[in-house]
């Protein structure tokens, strides 16, 4: 991830050095304010998939707090907790055959589908912040 946005800064340094007298290129205003732009985006971490997915592991819903998203981890770390107790309260109070056929499929679907969906939000989020610098980036060069 990083190394896109580095290898777009020598880029333009290289156009910069390269570019013909003033008037006909980009301005110095301009590739100053891309570098910057550039180098933010270079410095910035994205989100790790595998980290939202581990996290969500061992606490469902913490993976979508990672990703930004906390009204989805309150979602997701309730209706685990909710299908969760209700598997156990079966199993204890009825048969393990009733707590299979009952209530630990949807325990299972909202546990696995919490993990899936953390990693996906991660790269949600990663594909929006580098949209936006592009679209940022584009702005800039429009202004020229």
């Amino acid at each position: 991830h990083q190394t896109q946005w580095e290898q777009a800064r020598r880029a333009l340094e290289a156009h910069v050095e390269r570019a013909p007298p003033e008037g006909t290129g980009l301005d110095r205003r301009a590739a100053s304010q891309l570098d910057s732009l550039l180098l933010e985006a270079a410095g910035s971490h994205p989100q790790s998939e595998r980290l939202a997915v581990a996290l969500s592991t061992v606490v469902p819903g913490l993976g979508q707090l990672y990703s930004g998203h906390p009204l989805e981890a309150l979602h997701a770390a309730v209706l685990s907790l909710a299908t969760g107790y209700w598997t156990y309260y079966v199993a204890v109070e009825g048969t393990v055959l009733e707590s299979a056929l009952g209530p630990l499929p949807w325990f299972v679907r909202y546990y696995t589908g919490n993990r899936y969906w953390a990693g996906v939000r991660a790269r949600e989020r990663n594909i929006t912040g580098d949209r936006s610098t592009v679209d940022q980036a584009l702005s800039i060069l429009r202004a020229e």
